[in-house]
């Protein structure tokens, strides 16, 4: 054929590569530079070609232009069969200035050869002035050939891998990427968006909706009014609203309170703008300033009465508590009950609490000012949504266990993690996404599966959560600048964290209450320069949960008539939507609104509702957990199997059991109890198949049953915690548990009015009236719901024997494995001066108190009552060595790192002081001192994970409280 020129724009140069890839079962593409815009027009073709015939693709990184994205899109094409390399014009100091695409099909003979001025970019393409030349001569084809030969076997010529693209990562600087900027600043269709093509919108003048806020809080202030709550959608700026009103207010002294560090940090940051000449202070972890103007305190160190009496009641002028919803819990109430400012300030994007505590009871029942995420988007504040809810057909929510208020989180995990499911959302996702996603996942487990999944087919994923190797800070910088394409994250982006630039929200889990949806949905909603709008794609399945997101967007409390009247509005398209807004249900969804939306409170309906989604009865724990208690249950029909009776689901022979044994069931679960002894016995002896049991046996087994259950051994007292019992020690165990609770359970008392029903005969428990011989199996299994339901509805009760307290006035060293409280701490070691001010040991972690050498590590081992920030992996690994993990923010060269893993080098001790649990009923509880320890090995960073070998191993008392947890 005769040469011809293919001058850009005039004709489309991708179109005319997409056609001649049809034509062809051998491509070699030879370019400089590589941008995402340009590979995205020609890609799904050379996927598929990959897969069938021979590609080879060669690319430089001449001038670093070629993006980093294009690699991996590149590397891509490498799995499926494609030969890829790369040119080091950067060690080799040579240019690479090659643009060059050839076709060839050996069975047609056909042959093509394009050569000119196109790199592989957008506007090279489709835009820019560009000339290139076609020819399809075969003499020139085999000169392209020897030429590819030739690349090939330069010595800077590589086949291009993970390793390559991620060295050029660490040079890459889309800030010096001249040709990106000139070239892709207009691309669309992309495979992520141009880096600079959202950008975060600053502040400059109150909005709206701060305007009216401001002028409703100065109007009620003058009425009086000194406490009030103001509700306001993420994104519509609660914190500058109240950085304004304190500005406008000008108090002496500010306290704005939060649950968050980052929240803390990021308000700190925003008062200070308005207000500079205040001075600012934390009172958060070791940070403890009382000295300044406006105080930023975490709840977690405030909250504690110990903490609250620090201050006078009227210290501050002005409090804004922050995440006012939290507000029922005790460390706030009792915030919020101490303090009495001039002035209080409530502020939450989401009134509803979980637990249906009433927040406004806390803020003079004054609700201020409300706009919701409906109203902010109206008002052309918030980013406009089109929200998809796609049915979650492959999982079946009504077979997954139901504890109460929450799904089991692994029995979830495991349904959710299938290949079919994760294919499914793989599929919608592609067909709906935008350029950044966050995605949410119901755990840690989840979220490391769909990371997987998605990365497994060549999308840029990462997975951030409390284990995860990556930190969410550098996540969020990632997907800001398009380094990944989906972020699954579990919990960690629900509250105070601005993420402007994301534009698609995935929710691939049930979300058990309307706040946690509504602060998953606002995550998008920030508005940014270049962002249209935000995608929300949700996964709903077939359980009454879901149903409590249409009601949480659209504002609306979840009964019969108020789901019937949302599902008529939207089949009938009117639903109160601003016109950018859009929200499509599946149908299959729609359908499960229409049969779910006659839910009721009552507990017979509960009943009839649990039994239908499990095709059983529920057992007793089972309905106790799903209505969280069974005390209405017993009010209206006597007992928990008189209900079940009544509700027909009894069978003839345990209604004939019941009718005969019924008061033995009442008491088995109604019984009082301040330890779970009894239910131990009884659950031992029911297990023997209601065979008397010798009374040693007993004693023996229900030691055994009490060792290897670590919450109930728990209420063992301190002289039997141990491995095994001697001779001596079991007859002190025989007499203790005889004593109680067998004598509880088989002898009259005087004080007591319940029945007895069982007795010692011949040195053995047994019942003290027979079981019918044909009814005994089912007897059994009735006492077997109910014992069970006693332990899954009790509280443990912890001794605290172990405690030993401590004698400040001897020395130190003489005091190893006895407790101190931390304020105790300086006064034993004697010191003086600035080291022995409390404030150096007052937070749980790491004390370093100056001018000593000295330093203190403070551990609580059960942290459930702790928030998640605080809850580090602490734990003895035996009774020699101990485990314990650094606050987020020590790294190994960090100086408390330093200190720690360079104790010895600067005869700096390290002192460990160790609590099981932080209080018991409202009591604070001391630490106890386990004496040195010292360095082994450090492994992480930010957090760093330390391994300590102890000089004074744990005494065996110890070792049964301290290894058990």
């Amino acid at each position: 054929m005769v040469p011809k020129l293919i001058d850009i724009p005039n004709n489309q140069l991708d179109e005319i590569i997409n056609n001649y890839i049809d034509e062809s079962n051998e491509i070699v593409i030879i370019v400089s530079f590589v941008f995402v815009g340009g590979l995205k027009l020609i890609f799904d073709k050379l996927k598929k070609f990959s897969t069938k015939h021979k590609l080879t693709v060669i690319t430089s990184n001449y001038l670093k232009c070629t993006e980093p994205d294009a690699l991996w899109k590149l590397l891509e094409l490498k799995s499926l069969g494609a030969k890829v390399y790369l040119f080091d014009s950067i060690k080799h100091n040579q240019s690479f200035h090659i643009k060059s695409y050839y076709f060839a099909n050996s069975i047609t003979n056909f042959s093509r050869c394009i050569v000119g001025s196109s790199n592989i970019s957008l506007s090279a393409f489709t835009k820019s002035h560009e000339l290139n030349v076609e020819i399809g001569e075969k003499s020139f084809a085999d000169d392209f050939n020897k030429t590819l030969s030739d690349i090939l076997a330069l010595p800077y010529t590589s086949e291009l891998s993970a390793e390559i693209i991620a060295q050029y990562e660490q040079v890459y600087e889309v800030s010096d990427n001249f040709i990106l900027q000139s070239e892709e600043d207009t691309a669309e269709g992309t495979f992520s968006a141009p880096h600079n093509d959202m950008e975060v919108i600053p502040y400059k003048e109150p909005n709206s909706v701060q305007k009216d806020a401001l002028e409703i809080l100065n109007s009620d202030r003058e009425l009086g009014i000194n406490k009030g709550l103001i509700v306001m959608a993420t994104g519509l700026g609660k914190t500058i609203l109240a950085a304004l009103d304190v500005a406008s207010y000008k108090p002496n002294r500010l306290l704005f309170v939060a649950h968050r560090e980052e929240i803390l940090k990021q308000s700190l940051k925003s008062f200070r703008m308005f207000m500079p000449s205040k001075s600012y202070g934390m009172y958060q972890g070791n940070t403890k300033d009382t000295e300044s103007d406006f105080i930023f305190a975490s709840i977690q160190t405030l909250g504690k009465k110990s903490q609250l009496e620090k201050f006078d009641r009227k210290h501050f002028d002005y409090i804004v508590i922050d995440e006012f919803h939290h507000v029922g819990a005790r460390s706030y109430k009792s915030l919020v009950e101490y303090f009495e400012p001039s002035f209080l300030l409530g502020l939450t994007a989401t009134p509803n609490r979980t637990d249906n505590i009433d927040i406004l009871q806390f803020c003079g029942n004054n609700l201020l000012y409300k706009q919701d995420l409906i109203d902010g988007i109206k008002l052309n504040l918030l980013s406009s949504f089109d929200y998809r809810g796609i049915v979650d057909k492959h999982v079946d929510y009504t077979k997954i266990t139901w504890k109460g208020k929450k799904f089991d989180e692994e029995d979830l995990t495991n349904n959710l993690n299938t290949l079919k499911r994760a294919q499914y959302i793989f599929e919608n996702w592609s067909n709906l996404k935008q350029t950044r996603t966050l995605a949410f996942c119901a755990s840690i487990k989840h979220c490391n599966f769909m990371t997987e999944y998605f990365s497994e087919q060549g999308i840029k994923a990462v997975s951030v959560h409390s284990k995860s190797s990556v930190r969410r800070d550098d996540a969020l910088k990632k997907l800001s600048t398009n380094e990944i394409d989906i972020l699954f994250s579990v919990d960690l982006f629900n509250e105070g964290v601005d993420l402007p630039v994301v534009d698609t929200i995935m929710m691939l889990r049930p979300t058990e209450s309307k706040i946690v949806f509504i602060q998953q949905f606002g995550r998008g909603l920030r508005k940014a320069k270049g962002k249209e709008l935000v995608r929300v794609i949700d996964f709903i399945g077939n359980h009454k949960t879901f149903l409590e997101k249409p009601a949480a967007l659209f504002d609306f409390e979840l009964t019969a008539n108020s789901m019937k009247e949302f599902v008529a509005k939207y089949n009938a398209e009117k639903l109160d939507l601003p016109v950018c807004c859009r929200v499509l249900y599946d149908p299959e969804t729609i359908d499960f609104f229409n049969e779910f939306s006659k839910r009721k409170q009552d507990y017979v309906d509960l009943y009839v509702e649990y039994k239908s989604g499990n095709e059983s009865r529920p057992s007793a724990t089972q309905f106790y957990q799903f209505i969280d208690k069974l005390s209405n249950v017993r009010l209206g029909y006597g007992s928990w199997f008189e209900f079940v009776f009544k509700m027909g689901d009894l069978s003839e022979l345990e209604a004939e059991c019941l009718s005969k044994y019924s008061k033995l069931f009442k008491y088995l679960e109604t019984t009082k109890m301040t330890k779970c002894f009894k239910m131990v016995v009884l659950d031992i002896f029911v297990k023997n198949n209601l065979d008397a049991i010798s009374i040693e046996t007993l004693c023996r087994k229900s030691f055994d049953y009490l060792r290897q259950t670590t919450n109930l051994w728990n209420e063992t007292i301190d002289d039997f915690k141990k491995d095994s019992l001697n001779e001596e020690e079991f007859k002190r165990w025989h007499k203790y548990w005889v004593g109680n609770p067998i004598d509880a359970l088989s002898r009259k008392n005087k004080q007591k009015k319940e029945p007895i029903f069982f007795a010692i005969e011949n040195d053995s428990f047994e019942l003290n009236f027979e079981v019918n011989e044909n009814l005994q199996s089912t007897f059994i299994d009735l006492a077997k719901e109910l014992i069970e339901y006693r332990f899954a509805s009790y509280k443990i009760s912890f001794d605290l024997s172990y405690v030993e307290r401590g004698d400040i006035d001897q020395p130190a060293e003489t005091q190893i494995h006895k407790a101190f409280s931390k304020t105790d701490v300086p006064k034993l070691f004697r010191f003086t001066g600035n080291a022995a001010k409390q404030g150096h040991y007052k937070m749980v972690g790491h004390a370093r108190p100056p001018g000593v050498l000295h330093q203190f590590i403070f551990i609580t081992l059960i942290k459930s009552t702790m928030a998640k920030e605080h809850r580090y992996h602490d734990y003895f690994k035996s009774d020699k060595h101990f485990h314990w993990q650094s606050r987020k923010s020590t790294t190994q060269t960090s100086p408390p790192g330093l200190d720690v893993m360079k104790h010895k080098e600067y005869k700096n001790d390290i002192h460990l002081f160790v609590r099981k649990m932080d209080s018991i009923e409202g009591r604070t509880l001391p630490f106890t001192y386990c004496g040195r320890i010292n360095f082994i090995d450090v492994s992480g960073n930010g957090p760093i994970n330390v391994n300590f070998d102890l000089e004074t191993p744990l005494s065996e008392r110890l070792k049964q409280e301290f290894l058990r947890v």
